[in-house]
């Protein structure tokens, strides 16, 4: 399996084990309180590319 394909494994995976408190319960598209830490955008980014596929 390619690298992509487990990491959306893992994200998919690790999605039944996020908790939304309350207070963090955000809509879709609004700006995050807290940016996410620069492990974790790298991370997304990576995902994003590889699923995208070579540019056209």
């Amino acid at each position: 399996m390619t690298d992509a394909h487990d990491d959306l494994l893992d994200l998919v995976t690790d999605i039944a084990q996020w908790r939304v408190t309350p207070g963090r319960r955000d809509t879709i598209g609004s700006t995050p309180v807290v940016p996410p830490p620069p492990p974790v955008r790298e991370r997304l980014n990576q995902l994003v590319h590889a699923l995208s596929g070579p540019k056209k």
